[in-house]
C-alpha cells in the first residue's frame, strides 16, 4: 500500500487543483492520503479540504499530536506553538510513524530530518 502525506499550508492551498488530482487519484486506487499539517485539525481546515476537492483518509496536526502526547503548546494571537526543535522534527517523526511513503512539502528545512522509507519531496513555485 502506498501512503502519501501533503502539507496543506503553500502546498493544497497553493495549487489546490493539482492536489485535487493527485489525492482522487492516489485515494480513488485503494492507497491512503494523509493532511500532514502544522495546523489543527479544525471544522475550518476539513471545510477547506472539501472545498478543494481533496480527499484523505486523515488528518495528522503536529500541533494535535504534541498536546495529546502532553509536548509543551503554548498560544498567543497568533496561534498555537511548540519548541522549534519538537517543531522541525514533526512532520519527519509523524512520516515514520504513520509509514507515510512520500511527503510534499514546501519547507527546505524540514526534508534534512527525513530519513528511511519516507521521501520528501520539496515543492517549489
Amino acid at each position: 500500500m502506498f501512503k502519501l502525506g501533503l502539507d496543506f499550508h503553500g502546498v493544497i492551498d497553493k495549487y489546490p487543483e493539482l492536489f485535487s488530482v493527485l489525492s482522487n487519484l492516489v485515494f480513488g486506487t485503494g492507497n491512503k492520503v494523509y493532511i500532514i499539517t502544522g495546523h489543527k485539525d479544525t471544522p475550518e481546515l476539513r471545510t477547506d479540504l472539501e472545498k478543494y476537492g481533496i480527499k484523505y483518509n486523515e488528518i495528522i496536526s503536529i500541533i494535535d499530536y504534541h498536546e495529546r502526547i502532553g509536548s509543551h503548546v503554548w498560544y498567543d494571537e497568533r496561534g498555537p506553538w511548540i519548541d522549534a526543535d519538537l517543531w522541525n522534527v514533526g512532520k519527519a517523526e509523524l512520516c515514520k510513524k504513520y509509514d507515510i511513503n512520500l511527503m510534499i512539502d514546501d519547507s527546505e528545512m524540514y526534508g534534512q530530518y527525513f530519513t528511511g522509507k519516507t521521501k520528501y519531496l520539496l515543492l517549489k513555485g
